[in-house]
């Protein structure tokens, strides 16, 4: 019985001797080959049940076309699956930009959007539920890259086309000028211009730049 005993014991003291050596190696190979970079496409959370909940990677948006550069993102979805929530660079000219979703996902369009525009220049864009919106900062017009056209704060109803707006803008004689203008919806416009000449651009520039 004592040698039994002694055989089992020394057995043990094997096993857990290998096993240590063992964890011992691996502990520490891991340590010195621990990497200093961590190289991925894509980065992926899952809830317990397996669900795509949160991505970190290019934008994998099914609305944009297979030729338009995609920007990188980090994108946060509801129990739907609808992405609500997202911040990154922005497809196509990969500038940075910040967008919230409302319960439609990215289909009804971005709720709040702060971005950059093509030359650095800042604008905060907000719609509400029924397609009210409000915008302020850099307005740029529809040539890409070109200089902001110039800054204010606007805002559009959506079932009534009724707007209002102050700022300043760039005019077709490249001079920037200041104005307030109010719209009705109903075909009433007030508009208030500066007629003074405030800010002369130092080159003469054609009316599309």
């Amino acid at each position: 019985m004592s040698i039994g005993a002694d055989v089992r014991r020394d057995l043990v003291v094997i096993v857990i001797f290998v096993a240590g050596g063992f964890l011992g190696s691996v502990l520490h190979d891991s340590v010195k080959t621990k990497p200093t970079t961590i190289r991925a496409e894509r980065f992926e959370v899952v809830d317990v049940s397996g669900h795509l909940v949160s991505y970190w990677g290019p934008d994998a948006s099914p609305q944009m076309s297979h030729t338009t550069p995609r920007g990188t993102i980090l994108v946060f979805m509801d129990r739907a699956g609808l992405r609500r929530f997202q911040v990154g660079s922005r497809a196509g000219d990969t500038s940075p930009e910040l967008l919230f979703f409302g319960p439609g996902g990215p289909a009804d369009g971005p709720r709040v959007g702060i971005e950059l525009g093509g030359t650095g220049s800042p604008s905060l864009h907000l719609r509400g539920q029924e397609g009210d919106k409000m915008d302020l900062g850099a307005m740029y017009g529809d040539v890409s890259g070109k200089r902001e056209l110039g800054w204010g704060l606007s805002f559009r109803a959506w079932e009534v086309p009724a707007s209002a707006g102050i700022g300043y803008g760039r005019w077709w004689d490249g001079t920037y000028r200041s104005y307030v203008s109010l719209t009705n919806g109903a075909g009433k416009t007030w508009e208030a211009i500066a007629g003074d000449k405030l800010k002369p651009l130092p080159l003469a520039r054609t009316p599309t730049q």
